[in-house]
């Protein structure tokens, strides 16, 4: 298991311990937004989020209850903690771009490598931080972390704006069946 893997595990169960009490005993799934800043697969950060029954009822007045309860779209989006290779994690950075370098993905801008070689690359990037993400969320399941939090068992979607089609894979992989089966039956 790499440093960085293991530190975005720490970080997950500290985000998922501080999730405020007041939200705990209304969150209904757990969110693992996945993106890359500036569209930059050098940059690739995690959100951390949930969503809640009430976030849910309020957008069931305009949306089917599938959508409302399962399309991450309609689901809380701010104030949420991000880790990876983002400033608002430093140390997951500098991990991140160790390991990076250490399997032969990184490029700096300016270097001299193809447009192909750039493309392997940043597709190795995603993929290294993908298969983290899923781990992460199958850790929080198989250590009893999150059920500890909330008091019960409850999924986490994952899901990547720019690789559609993942989040279904990575939901499936990360959760138990039945904790699963909700989500991946409401998708499209």
């Amino acid at each position: 298991m790499s440093t960085f893997q293991l530190h975005l595990r720490r970080a997950a169960a500290d985000a998922v311990a501080r999730f405020p009490a007041t939200s705990v005993p209304e969150i209904y799934v757990v969110s693992f937004h996945v993106r890359r800043l500036g569209r930059d697969p050098r940059r690739p950060c995690l959100t951390i989020g949930w969503n809640t029954e009430s976030k849910y009822r309020a957008e069931l007045a305009r949306r089917g209850p599938e959508e409302a309860r399962w399309n991450h779209a309609h689901w809380l989006q701010d104030g949420f903690e991000r880790f990876g290779n983002t400033p608002d994690d430093p140390v997951g950075g500098a991990l991140f771009v160790d390991e990076a370098k250490r399997l032969g993905h990184w490029y700096e801008d300016g270097e001299d490598i193809t447009d192909d070689e750039k493309d392997d690359c940043a597709e190795e990037l995603c993929g290294q931080f993908a298969t983290v993400c899923v781990d992460v969320a199958r850790h929080l399941h198989t250590s009893g972390l999150l059920a500890g939090v909330l008091g019960r068992p409850v999924p986490v979607a994952l899901y990547d704006p720019d690789l559609p089609g993942w989040d279904i894979e990575a939901t499936r992989a990360a959760n138990p069946p039945a904790l699963a089966a909700p989500y991946l039956d409401s998708a499209p």
